[in-house]
């Protein structure tokens, strides 16, 4: 027997946004690819390949790519 470790989205993953993701600068439209650089109790922290990033977006708009 060995050990599966679940997919999980953890600080360094690579995510899809399945849904547009509005802040107070813009908006990010979804299929938006993203990296996560931090994880808080209000959501997940993202950066773009642009380097635009958003804080606490929530932990429900993002799929583990």
């Amino acid at each position: 027997m060995s050990f599966h470790k679940k997919s999980v989205i953890e600080v360094g993953s690579k995510v899809i946004s399945t849904e547009k993701i509005e802040t107070l600068a813009g908006t990010f439209e979804a299929g938006t690819t993203f990296t996560v650089t931090g994880k808080g109790v209000r959501g997940y922290d993202l950066v773009d390949d642009e380097g635009n990033s958003a804080l606490e977006v929530g932990y429900g708009r993002l799929k583990l790519l």
